[in-house]
């Protein structure tokens, strides 16, 4: 429910992902639970009380992973190097970085799998 995955051809991607955040707020705002409570039903409301805090909560950890955590991919749309925009103006996806890092992690993963089943072989063996 947080995450942009547009590319915006006139926009670094932390624009759009503003933009986002300001919609989700509009949308799930306390006033419309409290709407919606009344029209469906107090179980309704009180789902919809929980998106608009859920929406709040998720914009507030996005800010702070995007200021303090480096490496997130929140810190990574917020810090975007405009150098990194295509020929057309269009801007290379953030996504790849988030991608890369992931295909490294599972092959680091991987690897220490399969030490530990060969360790665990050996240990069976003898």
């Amino acid at each position: 429910m947080m995450n942009v995955t547009y590319r915006p051809a006139h926009m670094i991607p932390w624009e759009l992902q503003e933009l986002f955040y300001e919609m989700d707020k509009y949308f799930y705002d306390y006033d419309s639970a409290r709407v919606i409570g009344r029209l469906f039903g107090k179980e309704y409301g009180r789902r919809r009380w929980g998106l608009a805090l859920y929406a709040r909560l998720g914009v507030w950890g996005a800010h702070f992973c995007a200021d303090h955590i480096k490496g997130s991919v929140y810190y990574d749309l917020k810090h975007f190097d405009e150098s990194r925009r295509d020929m057309d103006g269009t801007v290379t996806s953030v996504i790849r970085v988030k991608t890369d890092r992931d295909t490294e992690r599972r092959s680091d993963m991987e690897r220490k799998l399969m030490k530990d089943e060969l360790k665990h072989k050996d240990t069976q063996i003898a």
